[in-house]
């Protein structure tokens, strides 16, 4: 086969290879990643023109194989090579600009949802994170139950020890959380010293256990700048069945909150379960 057929054939052939796979990414992308519906009718229409080239540089490739020859035109030739250049590169290295874009807006939206101290989710990751898993449960025919958690005298330690000191209390307190809970549960910081948690298929009693697990669990194992105990107040409450699931959460978790609030005001470190008495009491210095 003379060198000029091979040629041709080796650029054709590179730049269907080319074009192919910058269809078959921009196309994934597409589809896979969330956006408005002009970005993704845009990215669609430009995988559908790298397609188009990969067809038409595959056609010319075998017709050249079959034909034994290159074509005689010049500037058939030389549009040939200016597409074999610059077509490819030009998509690829959109398609790469496309790729870090997606891949930065998903980032953003990662931290808008999360807690940049804590790595938690923040109150909005929370809601979002906890409707799901709620529609779920309903689903199943489970009950939800909601804890919220509130650290006692935490201005006092910013104020006697500083804010880095508050914070790697509020990190430590974090971990406990994150590490004490099942996959299914939902954690969030609130805000503040405030933390709250979301158990699927956990009624009253159970999420009250579980959050004196966890007031167990913080009071041995966060440390406190000036050597006392780090210790927490909780308020328990339980999702109502009769309320859609974002009116239900938001229901519980005031009732939890005001549960919380009456753990305070009986002296802390201890939890309440909402509608009910004290759960229990303070542990023993």
């Amino acid at each position: 086969m003379p060198s000029d057929v091979v040629l041709h054939f080796a650029f054709r052939a590179a730049t269907a290879v080319l074009a192919l796979a910058a269809f078959g990414f921009g196309a994934w992308r597409a589809l896979a990643m969330p956006m408005r519906g002009l970005r993704r009718a845009l990215r669609l229409f430009g995988a559908l023109v790298l397609l188009s080239v990969a067809a038409l540089a595959g056609v010319d490739a075998v017709a050249v194989s079959l034909d034994g020859k290159a074509p005689e035109s010049m500037l058939l030739d030389w549009l040939w090579v200016g597409l074999d250049m610059l077509v490819p590169a030009f998509f690829l290295l959109l398609i790469e600009g496309w790729r870090r874009h997606d891949r930065l807006e998903a980032q953003l939206a990662a931290l808008s949802l999360t807690d940049p101290l804590t790595g938690l989710a923040n109150r909005r990751g929370f809601l979002a994170r906890a409707l799901p898993a709620i529609a779920v449960t309903r689903r199943n025919g489970g009950d939800c139950a909601v804890v919220v958690i509130d650290l006692d005298r935490f201005k006092a330690i910013n104020d006697s020890f500083g804010h880095a000191a508050g914070d790697a209390v509020l990190c430590g307190v974090a971990g406990i959380i994150a590490e004490a809970v099942r996959g299914a549960d939902v954690v969030g910081r609130l805000g503040g010293e405030e933390f709250a948690l979301l158990l699927p298929g956990a009624d009253a009693a159970s999420a009250a256990l579980a959050a004196e697990r966890l007031r167990g669990l913080v009071a041995v194992g966060v440390p406190h700048p000036g050597g006392e105990r780090v210790t927490m107040s909780a308020g328990v409450a339980t999702l109502g069945t009769e309320e859609e699931s974002e009116a239900a959460l938001d229901a519980a978790l005031r009732a939890a909150d005001g549960a919380l609030y009456a753990a305070k005001r009986g002296g802390r470190d201890q939890v309440r379960v909402d509608g009910e008495g004290r759960r229990s009491i303070a542990m023993s210095a």
